[in-house]
């Protein structure tokens, strides 16, 4: 995911994937490959599901990035 950012920003794809009390390395190795290990098991499913919450985690920074309110998330008034 290119998200545009400044080599010194945060990615918040990584950043949540390091969340994980599991994860011991995370990183983008290309525009759309995510490289990350774990110190412990996951299923499948768990972690199919903390990769796509990583995604959509990048994508609401994207739309916040380009001024746009996910639509999850509350107006702030």
């Amino acid at each position: 995911m290119d998200l545009g950012l400044e080599e010194d920003e945060e990615d918040p794809v990584v950043t949540h994937l390091l969340a994980h009390p599991g994860v011991v390395e995370a990183y983008q190795e290309d525009t759309e490959v995510y490289y990350w290990v774990t110190h412990t098991p996951l299923t499948i499913a768990q972690a199919g599901a903390h990769a796509l919450a990583a995604l959509l985690t990048g994508h609401r920074a994207a739309l916040r990035r380009a001024g746009l309110q996910p639509p999850d998330e509350p107006t702030s008034t």
